[in-house]
């Protein structure tokens, strides 16, 4: 009876494990939750990371979908991050206090930049925010003193207040739509007097006032 009991026990066991499957993936760099059919980054095992290059896909060849709230949270040698087209959503202050972060390159599947994302990252200079991101939440970019340059995406439909606040150095927000589309945009105008002071729109025709194109594939003012 023991006999029979103990082996229904690991066979339950066997077929628990065998039917829940693979719940996480870890790599040298990175540990990932396996869900929704892919893998959303939750940790990163870099010491000290410098330049930070996310894959596509890892080596059990599942997609990496999203990554997790904080993931690069006051990493303070960290001065770049590529971000894979696959990533669809980035949880909130993931980079925030990474002084030393000056270059982003965002997913072209994102639809969201989250609360307190790029917070107090007081080293980057230029953002482009990818088109097809329609929301751009609370803080986002709070305290990004040296932010210069911003492209925002004709996709916006809402900015939230102070998600702009203390951009001191910000001259130039491209605007990938008219004036006209602009109107359009939520922006709450609650410390987001940065951004919106130095608001510039898209154009091939108007060359005097608040307008912008791309020159060799830069963007620049007329």
């Amino acid at each position: 009876m023991k006999k029979l009991f103990s082996f229904i026990l690991i066979f339950t066991t066997l077929f628990i494990l065998v039917g829940c499957g693979e719940k996480s993936y870890t790599t040298d760099e990175f540990h990932y939750i396996v869900e929704n059919g892919g893998l959303s980054l939750s940790e990163c095992l870099i010491d000290n990371p410098v330049d930070v290059v996310i894959p596509e896909v890892e080596g059990n060849g599942k997609t990496v979908l999203s990554i997790d709230d904080m993931v690069f949270y006051e990493m303070p040698y960290l001065e770049s991050v590529v971000i894979p087209n696959s990533v669809k959503y980035v949880g909130s202050s993931c980079f925030a206090y990474d002084k030393k972060l000056t270059s982003v390159t965002l997913s072209s599947s994102m639809t969201l930049i989250s609360i307190r994302t790029f917070l107090l990252c007081t080293s980057l200079e230029y953002v482009n925010i990818p088109e097809g991101v329609k929301k751009i939440e609370m803080h986002a970019f709070n305290k990004c003193s040296a932010l210069n340059t911003v492209i925002i995406p004709k996709s916006i439909i809402e900015i939230d207040s102070s998600a702009f606040y203390g951009c001191t150095s910000l001259e130039y927000a491209f605007y990938a739509g008219s004036l006209e589309d602009f109107s359009k945009v939520n922006v709450d105008s609650y410390y987001n007097s940065d951004l919106l002071d130095n608001i510039y729109y898209y154009s091939e025709e108007y060359k005097e006032g608040n307008y912008w194109h791309y020159d060799n594939g830069v963007a620049v003012s007329w």
